[in-house]
């Protein structure tokens, strides 16, 4: 596929006394490339020390760049510090507050998940080592991973619901509770394992690296070899325009469609409520300059002609 992402039109080659359902419409975005920041508890010298393993795979992974600093260091950092960062990886810093961009932790969790404590509370397997009893395998970070194998010695408590300011969604589980979460706040994106990399197996095994991949991809706006579209039914979004202020939403095929919608929080998707016309939609006032989305019809009964010969 094209890097720069496009779009899929599909379509059936028929005459047809209606085509509103001959022809769909597709997204593929760009692959991410993003900028990542790598925050890490500091050694004796007072440089970070993140996890090898995890320094190891980020090189192996498709980055503009990867910068680590140690978590005293970070503690100190503003806004304006991480505005040329797409993500954060805490490696078991639990942060003093919440990262204003999308982050993704290992053995530590985040401030607006602590429900009052000032730190995370420790748990330790007492009969030998922990396993994932289930997983979410309709979540797209985790569909493709087996976990079975993985075997954990400690890790922290998470929420199983929403705690904090944000929604919660519990990706995977052991017979103690959350082991990995999703945290939506207010649009800004948070995938929080409970574990460290060096109180398990993890790292040894193909699904870290399948994990570390799409969570990246997830986190900044990018959807991999997915393709994105939205039916006439349910609510569409767009990913990646970050804006607090308003969206125009157009027609380019379908309609007729163009509305202005507020945005009353920045955050890596926007909601652009139900569009009920199928078609193809460009989404533009934020940054990047635009985005597309595609809407596809519900079900084939919202285009059918068919007419009965009696009523009941």
């Amino acid at each position: 596929r094209d890097l720069a992402g496009g779009q899929i039109t599909v379509s059936i080659g028929r005459d047809a006394t209606l085509d509103a359902d001959d022809t769909a419409w597709l997204v593929l975005s760009p692959p991410a490339v993003p900028a990542v920041l790598l925050v890490a508890p500091p050694d004796a010298t007072g440089e970070a020390a993140p996890d090898p393993f995890l320094v190891d795979l980020l090189g192996a992974l498709r980055t503009r760049s990867v910068r680590t600093v140690s978590a005293d260091r970070y503690a100190g950092f503003g806004s304006n510090d991480l505005r040329d960062f797409d993500l954060v990886i805490l490696d078991r810093v639990t942060p003093p507050r919440d990262p204003p961009i999308a982050s993704l932790s290992f053995g530590a969790t985040l401030p607006s998940l602590l429900g009052g404590r000032t730190e995370p509370t420790q748990r330790a397997a007492t009969g030998g080592d922990a396993a994932f009893v289930n997983w979410d395998r309709t979540h797209p970070v985790m569909q493709d991973l087996a976990l079975d194998a993985v075997q954990i010695g400690r890790w922290v408590e998470l929420p199983a619901d929403g705690s904090g300011p944000g929604s919660v969604r519990v990706l995977a589980s052991g017979s103690s509770g959350p082991l990995m979460i999703q945290a939506d706040d207010n649009g800004v994106l948070r995938l929080i394992v409970a574990y460290p990399l060096s109180a398990s197996n993890w790292v040894v095994d193909v699904s870290f690296a399948i994990f570390m991949a799409t969570a990246i991809e997830h986190l900044t706006a990018g959807d991999g070899d997915r393709a994105v579209w939205f039916t006439t039914a349910e609510p569409a979004s767009a990913r990646g325009l970050r804006t607090d202020g308003t969206v125009r939403v157009e027609s380019i095929v379908g309609g007729p469609i163009a509305r202005d919608l507020p945005v009353r929080t920045a955050g890596s998707e926007i909601s652009l409520g139900v569009l009920e016309r199928a078609g193809l939609y460009s989404v533009s006032g934020g940054a990047p300059a635009s985005r597309l989305v595609a809407v596809a019809l519900a079900d084939p009964g919202e285009s059918s002609l068919r007419v009965r010969p009696r009523i009941g």
